[in-house]
């Protein structure tokens, strides 16, 4: 909208009443005409505008700067006021802040048809205006991808200069490599001007990936006093490491809008990269393999054959605790604590909808759980992983986590097991691709509308900066890639890392798994059950857990075939063949006679069961039930037949066709 425009369409009353806020020392003007010249006068003069905006409220200034930095100085009144820091507590006072910046000459309020066919307040600054308040109250609105991407930068500089850059012995091609290697990072940040700048760009980029707030200075113990925001920008910009100035981040779904330090996400990506340790000396590791797999299908047996009631927090009462946890292979973790971690089991079960809610209050296996168990390793892997994410979604905003688990997935497929990289340095990986991805985006994030416009007034909700985004998805992410079997956690000191785990190349990408070259096996009479954990020996592992109860993890891995596993392994669907089988395969002697027999007769003493809800039709005579069972119609419903005038049907009641062709034979139902 023009400044023009803007004017003409308000009153002779409204535009005397602006040359008294604009223009009080002029003189009362006669015509519309004289009023349009001298409003436009004052309102496009730099130190009117500033001290127009000066005598604004905090929350009014506020709203303006939010909309001088939106495309066209144009947006819905509710968005920008959910930005606020200190957000209106009614509708009625969001309604004023617009309102009294309409009445005093800085927006045009008008009422449209928003997304959702809702009616919605927007307001519209002249683009003039816009102009010059931008220009007189120092805002920085620059594109965040010239703030945040290298390759974005140098594709504004002109061809000589990017030659220049690149010198005698290089292309423009490879200039990017050139000025992320750490080396040459290291070498041009040694060359800034000031300590106090060095030392904010070594915090930025070792330990806030490459995004430091002006605000949290303090905070670092950084002086705020030797911050020179213009002095800055040059020397960053100059030494191509990133720049100094307001970074928003808001139309891409990210809350970031502050003045902060930035370094270009290339350099930060790079130099994480190159913080990776091969064979560290680490004190502790926690991998988890397919422990966690394993002990959540041990758990589904166990409520298969038990079922049972569960705590209010979702926890096993003692008793079956007891029993499950000595089974278990995988009690503890880098997150959590036996108990803990044993409930998240269930909820991992639930979310794979392999375990359900009786009626009587007992949690049992659900009825598709024993295909799903028979299935293949890394099926039944990859889907787990799908789980553990859609479970981490609770703690970070689901398009983020999504993001950075995408990401996550593309690094440790890359990565070589074990190569260690700390975890911070991990994260920045990530975060720095993601932000990448979403400059590179032609249009802004769409995010999603509320389920009642109502709840935008009333719950307004801020957006996540990049650092709460990493705090909230740190933990959920790590965790569900660790207990999915693709990352190894290790502990050194008080500082963690993570590397791919050899399951991450099969799992992530299309690796096939290894083959065992020979029998890993040793069946003892006993039923102890060690198995040698050489190459291509996890498969056979989860094999060994159908019908086994796990034991010791020590240089070789403990099972125990019991009377309690097989029958539990017959419940899934298992035969007592296929148990032998397995273990008369890969072991390397004889399989004992005892252990034969024993299976077998554990086996037969299992019969499953179920109870069921069927329905009866019941006539008068046998010959016509035999009539009514030759129908075509009905044969597909029938059961058995219970007696010479009952069958047992399928269905609780019968469909047309089956109910005409009774009829035909003098049947009516009652």
């Amino acid at each position: 909208m023009q400044l023009d425009d803007f004017l003409n369409a308000r009153s002779i009353a409204n535009l005397q009443i602006l040359q008294w806020i604009w223009a009080p020392a002029t003189r009362r003007s006669a015509s519309k005409h004289e009023l349009l010249r001298t409003l436009r006068q004052q309102m496009l003069t730099p130190e009117r505008a500033r001290e127009g905006f000066l005598n604004l409220g905090e929350a009014q200034q506020e709203f303006l700067r939010g909309l001088l930095r939106l495309d066209g100085y144009e947006g819905e009144a509710r968005f920008l006021l959910r930005r606020l820091s200190t957000p209106p507590a009614t509708a009625q006072a969001e309604r004023e802040i617009a309102e009294e910046l309409d009445r005093r000459g800085f927006v045009a309020c008008s009422t449209r048809k928003a997304w959702g066919q809702a009616e919605a307040l927007f307001v519209t600054m002249p683009a003039e205006l816009g102009d010059v308040l931008a220009e007189v109250l120092n805002l920085d609105l620059r594109d965040p991808a010239l703030m945040l991407s290298l390759r974005a930068y140098l594709a504004r500089r002109s061809p000589d200069e990017r030659r220049r850059l690149a010198g005698a012995n290089g292309t423009p091609e490879t200039l990017l490599a050139d000025l992320v290697r750490p080396e040459a990072v290291e070498a041009r940040i040694a060359a800034l001007p000031s300590d106090a700048l060095r030392r904010a760009v070594r915090l930025a980029l070792d330990d806030h990936g490459g995004l430091l707030p002006l605000e949290r200075f303090p905070s670092l113990g950084l002086d705020m006093e030797a911050v020179d925001g213009s002095a800055w920008r040059s020397a960053l910009e100059a030494g191509l490491l990133g720049t100094f100035g307001h970074l928003s981040l808001l139309e891409h779904g990210l809350g970031d809008d502050h003045d902060c330090l930035v370094l270009y996400q290339e350099i930060v990506e790079a130099r994480a990269a190159a913080r990776s340790v091969e064979g560290p000396a680490l004190d502790h590791t926690y991998a988890c393999g397919i422990d966690f797999l394993t002990d959540l299908m041990a758990a589904v047996d166990f409520l298969r054959a038990n079922p049972s009631k569960l705590t209010a927090a979702g926890r096993f009462f003692k008793g079956a605790r007891n029993q499950l946890l000595p089974q278990a292979a995988l009690r503890t973790s880098f997150f959590m604590d036996e108990d803990s971690l044993l409930a998240f089991k269930l909820a991992a079960a639930r979310e794979l909808g392999l375990i359900e809610t009786r009626d009587d209050g007992r949690v049992s296996a659900a009825p598709g759980a024993a295909g799903w168990q028979n299935g293949p390793l890394v099926e039944q892997a990859r889907a787990l992983l799908d789980a553990l994410l859609r479970l981490a979604e609770g703690a970070c905003p689901a398009v983020h986590l999504r993001a950075l688990a995408r990401i996550a997935s593309d690094v440790l497929l890359a990565a070589r097991p074990g190569v260690w990289v700390p975890t911070h340095a991990f994260l920045a990986r990530l975060v720095s691709r993601y932000l990448l991805e979403l400059l590179q985006r032609e249009a802004p994030q769409a995010r999603e509308p509320a389920a009642a416009d109502e709840a935008l007034w009333r719950y307004p909700r801020a957006l996540r900066t990049v650092a709460a985004v990493v705090a909230d998805a740190r933990e959920p992410l790590l965790q569900a890639l660790n207990y999915a079997g693709v990352l190894d956690i290790g502990r050194c000191g008080g500082e963690s890392f993570v590397a791919a785990s050899p399951l991450a190349p099969i799992l992530l990408g299309s690796a096939p798994l290894p083959v065992p070259r020979g029998p890993l096996l040793l069946v003892n009479p006993d039923a102890e059950v060690i198995l040698f954990p050489e190459e291509g020996h996890l498969e056979l592992l989860h094999r060994l857990c159908a019908f086994c109860e796990r034991g010791k993890n020590e240089v070789t891995l403990h099972l125990r075939i019991t009377q309690e596993s097989v029958q539990k392994a017959v419940l899934r669907g298992m035969t007592p063949d296929e148990i032998l089988d397995t273990i008369a395969r890969h072991n390397r002697a004889s399989l004992p006679q005892n252990i034969e027999y024993s299976v077998r007769n554990w086996a037969a003493s299992v019969h499953p069961a179920k109870v069921c809800t069927l329905h009866v039709l019941e006539v008068h005579s046998p010959e016509a039930l035999d009539s009514a069972l030759r129908l075509p119609e009905l044969a597909p419903l029938v059961v058995r037949r219970l007696s010479p005038t009952a069958a047992v049907l399928r269905a609780p009641q019968l469909g047309p066709e089956a109910e005409a062709a009774l009829k035909q034979l003098g049947i009516h139902l009652m």
